[in-house]
């Protein structure tokens, strides 16, 4: 079945063509929903989310349309699941870090140092998710559950601080603001 479009066969360039993907991805190549939230990302990253289309995602993952809505409803839920895939290991540190009794100062190095090695090492890390406005609206709580948590955790290491007196009197909420611009400045 030479040139049949319904095989994926790498191209030059190692591009794949595109068609029905196999069952079971041949060696060295990404699993189906893998190589579709890939190239999301890569597409979200370099065009925005409203500028791209189910079709470009399928084309760049090497599939077909109803293939990618086999693995994904919609491309709303193809941004919900890289985001969470981005978040995910930022939230695991905060939980572990939370049962470590560290001081403030200490367990805001930490987590800054978390957050800028889990940027330059997870495949995942879209952008900042706050820079879509699609994240907006109520269609990502999960997102904003997320985004809350993690702000509080800001917000609970700087009150420790001034209460341990290992930082200036600072207006929390401003520092937090602050803070996660900062921890964010690299995405944007």
């Amino acid at each position: 079945m030479t040139g049949s479009t319904t095989q994926q066969q790498a191209k030059p360039g190692g591009r794949r063509r595109v068609g029905r993907p196999r069952a079971r991805p041949q060696e060295g190549e990404q699993p189906t929903e893998e190589a579709i939230l890939e190239a999301a990302r890569k597409l979200f990253s370099a065009q925005g989310f409203a500028a791209t289309s189910t079709r470009q995602i399928a084309a760049a993952a090497g599939v077909r349309q109803p293939t990618l809505f086999h693995y994904f409803p919609s491309k709303k839920a193809i941004l919900k699941a890289i985001i969470d895939l981005a978040m995910t290991p930022e939230l695991d540190f905060i939980k572990a870090e939370a049962t470590r009794k560290l001081p403030a100062d200490v367990a805001l190095f930490r987590y800054a140092r978390f957050v800028y090695a889990n940027l330059s090492t997870n495949p995942n890390v879209l952008g900042s998710p706050l820079q879509f406005p699609e994240t907006s609206g109520e269609d990502f709580p999960e997102f904003w559950t997320a985004y809350d948590r993690i702000y509080s955790t800001l917000k609970g290491h700087i009150r420790a601080g001034m209460r341990d007196r290992l930082f200036e009197s600072v207006q929390v909420e401003t520092a937090a603001e602050q803070l996660f611009a900062l921890l964010e400045a690299p995405l944007g």
